[in-house]
């Protein structure tokens, strides 16, 4: 019994590690461009994994594009201090990863 629970403990967190994976073609940074001009591949990837990082700690993550900017602006005016987000550049790095991903 306690092999498999460990089996199956270690295939979720398995599964769950990959699920943060982070993926971006160049047509689709191209398009996040149109809405945030100067966003980097990088950027895009820290700003995931920012937002994975301090967001998923309360609660699922949310599809960037099921919100507009405004809608998401008004999301991280309430969510950051709950989150503990202060730094300006952790903020910017979540803001512009959900905005250039935005409805």
């Amino acid at each position: 019994m306690k092999k498999i629970c460990t089996a199956v403990f270690s295939s979720i967190v398995i599964v769950a590690c990959s699920a943060k994976s982070f993926v971006l073609t160049d047509q689709q940074l191209s398009s996040m461009r149109q809405k945030v001009p100067n966003i980097t591949l990088e950027n895009a990837k820290a700003g995931y994994k920012v937002y994975s990082e301090k967001c998923a700690n309360c609660h699922q993550l949310y599809r960037p594009g099921k919100y507009t900017i405004p809608q998401w602006n008004n999301i991280l005016l309430k969510m950051f201090p709950k989150a503990k987000v202060t730094s300006e550049e952790e903020q910017t790095l979540i803001r512009d990863y959900l905005h250039a991903l935005s409805k």
